[in-house]
This record gives structure tokens, C-alpha cells and sequence, in this order.
């Protein structure tokens, strides 16, 4: 996967600030694409933010020919945008902790 300047997707609230925002690793060999990181600032969550980071980011990586998308989500609130927004052909992981 490589880095693109163009895959860096920001949502810019009305007083200017970041609200939501996204990078796409695209690999142009196997055709597919790793969004990582993805976010959304808690004071604007629930306004189709990180939705519409990731629909654009998606729109992107099909005009590049991707094939394939992930994206990994730790939260129910995570995954379920990502579900939204990818369709329900989805593998789900459990994220594995080592407490010492």
C-alpha cells in the first residue's frame, strides 16, 4: 500500500476546524485499499461526517480501480458506520488485548 496526498479526505466544521477526517492506503497492484486512519471529532458525531469521508473515499479508490476496501473498527458505534457505508458483505474482527 502506498500513501496519496489525493486519499487524505477532511471535513471541515463551520468555525473552521477539522470535524471528520480519513487516509487512504491504496495499493494499485492488488487493487484494493486501507482507510486508516478514520475519525470524527466527538463534538460532531451523528452529523453524517465520517459517512461522508468515507463515501468520498470510496468514490476516489473505485476511479483508481479498486477492487476491494477495508476498513478496521474497536467500537459498536465504529462499526456500525462502516457497515452503513460498505454494505453488509463484511468480515467482522474481534480486537484481541494482553493485560499485564
Amino acid at each position: 500500500m502506498k500513501y496519496s496526498r489525493d486519499l487524505d479526505l477532511v471535513a471541515i466544521a463551520p468555525d473552521g476546524a477539522i470535524a471528520a477526517f480519513c487516509t487512504i492506503w491504496f495499493d494499485d497492484v492488488t487493487r484494493s485499499a486501507y482507510f486508516e486512519p478514520v475519525a470524527t471529532v466527538p463534538a460532531h458525531r451523528r452529523r453524517g461526517l465520517g459517512k461522508a469521508v468515507l463515501t468520498e473515499g470510496l468514490q476516489r479508490i473505485q476511479r483508481l480501480g479498486a477492487t476491494t476496501a477495508f476498513v478496521g473498527g474497536l467500537s459498536p458505534a465504529a462499526n456500525a458506520l462502516y457497515r452503513s457505508v460498505m454494505g453488509p458483505n463484511h468480515e467482522l474482527y474481534e480486537s484481541w488485548v494482553k493485560e499485564w
